[in-house]
């Protein structure tokens, strides 16, 4: 065999050898980059978003602290007249977008009987909890709001979203 091929598959190889080297390095290297770039996401979720954090608020299934609100009448409501009943508390403004289409699946949700029929037999099941709205805004457009979509359940104001 020529002294010439022999240098030349020498050569060859050395340059596999070397390719695959450089290309493991570079997936290794790529592999740590993609890892801190993933870490650097989730930092920026848990500062841009809050993700991460505890929510703020009550714990789930805690008592609501009492409050005494005017309603659309300007009559004072108490949380306590609600004590004992299944209740939805919905906090709404009637120029938020989102809440003025929930106005009208609001109306069809109405509260149930506490009897239900299934298969010709009644049966007891729990009932469907009172709606109340917490909302912001004039007591004119929110006056409006609720006529349009028919809604009668209680509507109580505050000045802020606190």
């Amino acid at each position: 065999m020529p002294s010439y091929l022999i240098v030349l598959l020498t050569f060859a190889w050395l340059a596999i050898l070397v390719g695959g080297w450089l290309g493991w390095q570079l997936l290794r290297q790529n592999g740590r980059v993609l890892l801190r770039l993933e870490e650097l996401e989730k930092r920026l979720n848990e500062i841009e978003l809050g993700e991460g954090e505890q929510p703020e608020g009550l714990p789930v299934g805690s008592e609501a602290p009492a409050f005494e609100l005017p309603d659309l009448a300007d009559c004072r409501r108490t949380l306590e007249e609600f004590r004992g009943q299944p209740l939805l508390l919905i906090f709404f403004n009637p120029a938020c977008g989102f809440c003025r289409d929930l106005a009208p699946k609001l109306a069809e949700f109405s509260p149930s009987p506490s009897l239900e029929e299934r298969d010709g037999e009644r049966r007891p099941h729990a009932p469907k909890p009172q709606i109340l709205i917490i909302s912001t805004g004039s007591a004119a457009a929110n006056r409006t709001l609720f006529d349009e979509h028919k809604l009668s359940c209680p509507v109580l104001l505050q000045k802020q979203s606190k």
